[in-house]
């Protein structure tokens, strides 16, 4: 009953300290072509991507407007190809048989990938692949993936998930490509989503990179033999399906539930109070802004998504229309697992409260 009270108080805490209608990014659609299909499922196996989101929706109470749902669409079509450099000229409106305007305006979430063959990288490459755009290189790649991403930055009314690459399996592939795939995989999420791209610079809020690479290799970055269709087929098995589709479902919507809690800070304005935690998802460089809170010294605690506290309690002193602080500084984010947390302050009878993710 207690830990049930606490839940209920939580949830109106918050609500009172958002005075902005409530946007949700809780549906959205997969743009996929094979492999996509096969991971969307069931493809043979015990579950699949509309079950896990069931199970999601169950596991968290959601219901109503507030469950999660998702659809699917083989896209793009003519020609039947989704390599990197395509979904560069798609999201900038060059690509003459692609529009994704419609999918935009019709989707809070919209989750891309390429297929198996962007892993059949060439090597380094260099600025004279310009010319070459369809080359699998390198220096390609991180260009067309900083240029598509800095285009999804301009529709903060959509929250986007991009997969990294498909592994090959070993009959089709190379020591040298697959190495080269896994050095381009681990940028895409060690350096370019945790904001440490000198040229992209910080990462942009409403997306993610799920590291479909990464779930489905082996330690020689080619995808493992459990997970593939059969000999010398790099499509992924119902075993593949069974293995990355509860997966995928928790990061997508944990991710995009805690980008709705972002959505709601940028847009309080004036004297309404303001609790920003930037970047959100968070990690070791998190920072929290509060803006216009009743000042004096606040008790701040954290919770998971059970409402279980999960530290000791703090003591913050805020003394200005505006504080700042490092959120490491009262939270060890490497040591808890990923998921919705809640940070809340309360000062006798003040409090409010704000979610995020790890």
């Amino acid at each position: 009953m207690k830990k049930a009270l606490l839940s209920i108080l939580f949830a109106l805490i918050f609500v009172s300290s958002i005075t902005t209608a409530q946007e949700y990014f809780r549906s959205g659609i997969f743009l996929h072509h094979s492999t996509g299909s096969n991971i969307w499922g069931p493809n043979g196996g015990n579950t699949s991507i509309p079950q896990e989101i069931e199970k999601y929706n169950q596991i968290n109470g959601l219901t109503g407007d507030k469950a999660c749902s998702f659809d699917e669409a083989g896209w793009p079509v003519d020609p039947w190809n989704n390599d990197w450099f395509r979904w560069n000229d798609i999201f900038h409106g060059t690509d003459e048989t692609a529009d994704i305007t419609p999918y935009l305006q019709q989707n809070k979430i919209i989750m891309i990938k390429s297929c198996y063959p962007s892993s059949a990288m060439t090597g380094q490459g260099s600025s004279d692949d310009l010319s070459r755009p369809n080359r699998r290189s390198m220096w390609n790649y991180k260009y067309h993936w900083r240029k598509f991403i800095s285009k999804m930055a301009e529709y903060p009314d959509n929250f986007f998930v991009v997969w990294n690459n498909a592994p090959l399996c070993s009959q089709n592939t190379t020591q040298d490509a697959a190495d080269l795939s896994h050095e381009f995989c681990s940028w895409t999420k060690e350096v370019l989503e945790k904001g440490l791209d000198e040229e992209l610079g910080e990462f942009p809020k409403n997306v993610m990179i799920f590291d479909f690479f990464h779930y489905t290799c082996d330690d020689n970055y080619m995808l493992r033999e459990e997970f593939m269709k059969g000999s010398g087929n790099s499509h992924p098995n119902g075993s593949a399906t069974e293995y990355v589709a509860p997966i995928l479902v928790k990061e997508m919507f944990d991710a995009a539930i805690a980008y709705e809690q972002i959505v709601s800070s940028i847009e309080d304005e004036g004297d309404t109070l303001s609790i920003q935690i930037m970047p959100n998802p968070v990690n070791e460089n998190s920072k929290v802004v509060i803006r216009n809170a009743e000042q004096g010294v606040y008790n701040l605690s954290f919770y998971d998504s059970n409402s279980k506290n999960i530290t000791k309690s703090h003591q913050i002193t805020i003394d200005k229309d505006e504080v700042e602080f490092q959120l490491i500084e009262y939270l060890d984010v490497d040591y808890y697992a990923t998921g919705i947390y809640f940070m809340h302050f309360k000062k006798g009878n003040t409090e409010f409260t704000r979610k995020f993710q790890l």
